[in-house]
């Protein structure tokens, strides 16, 4: 019997999750709380409803939940109790001006594969493939590596998105079927990375150097990149991403590190699936200075590694 996915969005011609045009699977499921999250939606590993506001009609009907989950709130529309909803379904189908989606199916791991392999021609002629991402890949990992595994079978390029936090196990296994990993750093010290993400960044360190050995214990041709999201003030001080980028110097199979500056779409996600934006007010928030980030990209040039900004 074929693994399962929970998976959230299948996204076709995707150019920024690995190298060429690729198919990117969103899993669901994060261990992570980043208070900058572009995808709340993929954080909880079950399956969701979403509610569009904009969209409502107000007529009431999503009110006869079978499980109560839905009430009338004069600024929030008809929210649902996230604690009552058991994602039945019966609020979509009653809704005459689809205001409401599930967000989130199981698909068979070969399923998801022969989506990927449909676009054989625009790998072929990019360079692209199959990027796993979400949420944390990793949180699914046997369903991940099978889908890895298959992938390879059938010729693809293969990538994954992760956070790294979880036993290195299940990174090697993946790490066998890929041809990129993209490897996210969140912050730098301790109460800051606890503060931005809710965990601590040891284990996401150790299994980054360990995913750094085992590439060259294995002599395996692995592109490694990291990411790192940057809001100056808020995950890294000058003074702390220069200290990621001496440590990063480290690494032995480090191809590039690739900065994300903050940016706010996916703000709107959040009340669609019940949350606050723990931004605060996008139109509020401070985005990024281009002087910012001049800053913080010289200071990983300044270690002679590779970089670049990834746009918005």
């Amino acid at each position: 019997m074929s693994e399962k996915a929970l998976v959230f969005n299948v996204q076709r011609y995707s150019i920024h999750d690995g190298p060429g045009i690729r198919t990117l699977v969103f899993f669901k499921g994060c261990s992570l709380r980043c208070n900058w999250c572009s995808n709340p939606e993929g954080i909880q590993q079950r399956i969701q409803i979403k509610y569009m506001k904009q969209k409502c009609g107000l007529c009431g009907a999503c009110q006869r939940c079978p499980q109560g989950a839905v009430s009338f709130e004069r600024i929030r529309g008809f929210v649902t109790d996230q604690t009552k909803c058991v994602a039945c379904g019966y609020c979509v189908d009653v809704c005459p001006s689809k205001a409401r989606e599930i967000c989130g199916q199981y698909m068979d791991v070969d399923q998801l594969v022969n989506k990927a392999w449909r676009d054989t021609v625009f790998y072929q002629a990019s360079g692209g493939g199959l990027t796993l991402g979400g949420g944390d890949p990793m949180l699914q990992s046997k369903a991940a590596v099978e889908t890895l595994r298959l992938g390879k079978e059938k010729g693809l390029n293969t990538a994954m998105e992760t956070a790294g936090n979880y036993e290195f196990e299940s990174l090697a296994e993946a790490a066998e079927y890929c041809d990129t990993i993209l490897f996210d750093i969140k912050g730098w010290s301790d109460a800051r990375h606890v503060s931005c993400t809710g965990v601590k960044p040891e284990r996401i360190r150790n299994n980054l150097l360990a995913l750094d050995r085992w590439i060259t214990d294995h002599s395996k041709k692995l592109s490694l990149i990291v990411r790192i999201p940057l809001c100056p003030g808020y995950n890294f001080t000058p003074w702390e991403f220069s200290a990621l980028a001496e440590w990063l110097t480290g690494l032995q199979n480090l191809e590039m590190v690739e900065i994300l500056p903050l940016h706010h779409l996916g703000s709107n996600k959040y009340e669609q699936i019940g949350l606050t934006y723990p931004m605060g007010d996008p139109e509020h928030v401070k985005n990024v200075r281009r002087d910012e980030i001049d800053e913080y990209v010289n200071a990983i040039i300044e270690k002679d590694l590779n970089v670049i900004v990834a746009k918005a």
